[in-house]
Parts: C-alpha cells; structure tokens; sequence
C-alpha cells in the first residue's frame, strides 16, 4: 500500500461534489506488516473536517 495521486485526485473530487471520504489508519509492525488502528474501522471525514 502507498499513497498515490490516485487518493489525492478521489480526496479532492470529494471535497468539489461536497462528498464525505471514508479511510482506514494504519501502521507498520517491527515485522513490516500493516497493522489497522481502531481494528479496522474506518474514519469517515466531511471536507470541511480536511480544511
């Protein structure tokens, strides 16, 4: 996983069409694995949040 201008290009059409986004945090173990925080659970954000 990384971040792409794929994810920036999505976060900024969210914020034109007044949209909500949906993510997962995560970070990586001693062992490189991906470890999600909250268990998974996703953080939904308004734009006005990101601003």
């Amino acid at each position: 996983m990384r971040i792409s201008i794929y994810n920036v290009d999505a976060i900024h059409n969210a914020i034109q069409e007044n949209k909500k986004i949906k993510f997962q945090y995560f970070d990586y173990t001693l062992e490189k694995d991906i470890q999600f925080r909250r268990d998974g659970e996703y953080y939904i954000a308004s734009h006005y949040a990101l601003s």
